[in-house]
């Protein structure tokens, strides 16, 4: 899944990327912190009205004054994207210890061979 931002004139997609002329003042400066944490999820209710759906898209006329609608409906692709994420990285978390788990395994039996190879090289030895 991917969101697109996307001009009304058409000629300027940025991926996820947003316009940082227009954006920039809004989002900040970001700083990446590791976490081993789980993330809980955003809930967020509106007193009136409704919240954008997420689509994957979102349409900015103006980079240079996006309209409140257009950055929310961004933020909700933003945090689509992050729930995406969240949900990526616990599945690559099961898969690397199911790796984890098969790797002791695979060692067991590696044992269990060598303990097997030493028994026949002493038998063929004596005979």
């Amino acid at each position: 899944m991917s969101a697109t931002v996307i001009l009304a004139n058409g000629t300027s997609p940025y991926g996820i990327e947003p316009p940082a002329s227009a954006l920039q003042a809004v989002v900040g400066a970001a700083t990446a912190v590791a976490t081993t944490a789980t993330v809980a999820a955003i809930v967020v209710t509106p007193s009136t009205g409704d919240l954008p759906a997420s689509d994957a898209t979102v349409s900015i006329s103006d980079t240079a004054t996006p309209t409140v609608v257009e950055l929310l409906k961004y933020c909700t692709e933003l945090k689509a994207q992050n729930g995406a994420l969240i949900t990526d990285v616990s599945n690559i978390r099961a898969e690397n210890a199911q790796l984890v788990t098969d790797s002791a395994a695979i060692r067991v039996l590696l044992n269990q061979l060598r303990t097997d190879l030493i028994s026949l090289r002493a038998i063929k030895g004596s005979a």
